[in-house]
């Protein structure tokens, strides 16, 4: 079984519910949610099945606070947007 490339739900040629993608390899890519074409709620992106970034979007914008992870799962920047404009961020 070869999965495909990615997966959504479209009405007619608007993404619309659960999106999800895969590398070549068949690692999980990206993950979130479609509303009315828009990237809606929390996304999570993924490097070699590993999460790498995790963050929240509004109408296509990213908004709160957007965590991105090393490769033993810890955070190593935080940033906080408000309307996709970056007003804070944190290393560690």
């Amino acid at each position: 079984y070869r999965r495909p490339a990615c997966q959504e739900i479209r009405t007619g040629e608007i993404e619309q519910g659960v999106y999800k993608s895969w590398d070549s390899l068949g690692n999980i890519e990206s993950t979130g949610k479609y509303n009315d074409g828009y990237k809606e709620k929390e996304w999570k992106y993924y490097e070699y099945g590993i999460l790498s970034i995790k963050g929240s979007f509004l109408h296509d914008k990213k908004v709160g606070l957007w965590y991105y992870y090393n490769r033993e799962g810890k955070i190593i920047k935080r940033e906080y947007y408000e309307n996709d404009d970056l007003i804070n961020f944190n290393k560690f």
